[in-house]
């Protein structure tokens, strides 16, 4: 490609100027400005180049130095495990919403097993790390999750590595004092004073002997390939709307 690829159709959408334009094309080389057009670059070169070939309805961006970089495709993210779990659990993510306390997390928890059947698992999802960003800097208690949702096992994620579990998402999982710790999935458990099994598992392993909804949780169904396209789709359209 040259440095300046002439656009011979229309006027370009968007221009984008005075900045430090990262092609990462096969020699790898800087421009100052870019041009698009329908959603797709179609020029690239100098300033006065890219100037050029503005029209009256094109949006002008100026970089003002900034780097431009082409958008990256994050490869660890598991659209289809994430999107399919934020469908199907209580959020109390502070990363796209406004839970950042433990209060504000207990009282979404606390709504949702306000309507759900005696009995019924309740999924939450959080995000990771979050307890360094909640205002109390720590993760919710297996007592709180007890006393906002009595009659209910419950389970709140942070990521892959991190949950937080009542006691009766405990029990069913079979976890109690005398659990060997490798057997509870963990590698940070303690016991409480009252001799009672902590509450939060930290490694890979988020329960007893894998998944409690796989070994507890009879009625709830599998994904099939409809419901991880619309996991998929729910991923996309919230990044697309924090853009």
């Amino acid at each position: 490609m040259r440095q300046h690829e002439a656009h011979t159709g229309l006027s370009p959408d968007l221009i984008l100027v005075n900045g430090t334009v990262l092609t990462v094309d096969r020699f790898d080389r800087e421009v100052n400005a870019v041009a698009i057009a329908g959603g797709r670059i179609v020029a690239l070169g100098t300033n006065a180049d890219i100037d050029a070939m503005r029209g009256q309805r094109t949006s002008v961006i100026d970089l003002d130095g900034r780097t431009l970089i082409p958008g990256l495709t994050d490869s660890h993210v598991h659209l289809a495990d994430s999107g399919t779990s934020i469908l199907n659990s209580i959020d109390v993510r502070d990363s796209v919403g406004d839970v950042r306390s433990i209060d504000a997390m207990l009282e979404r928890i606390r709504t949702a097993a306000e309507n759900a059947v005696p009995g019924r698992w309740l999924l939450a999802a959080g995000t990771p790390l979050q307890d360094m960003r909640l205002a109390e800097r720590r993760l919710p208690r297996r007592e709180e999750l007890d006393r906002i949702a009595p009659e209910n096992p419950v389970m709140v994620t942070f990521g892959a590595h991190v949950t937080v579990a009542n006691s009766a998402a405990l029990a069913l999982g079979h976890v109690t004092p005398q659990t060997p710790l490798e057997k509870r999935g963990a590698s940070m458990s303690t016991l409480r004073p009252e001799n009672s099994p902590e509450c939060c598992w930290r490694r890979r392993r988020r329960s007893c002997g894998g998944s409690p909804r796989k070994k507890c949780d009879g009625h709830d169904p599998k994904a099939d390939i409809g419901h991880i396209k619309r996991g998929i789709c729910a991923v996309a359209n919230e990044s697309l709307a924090r853009a």
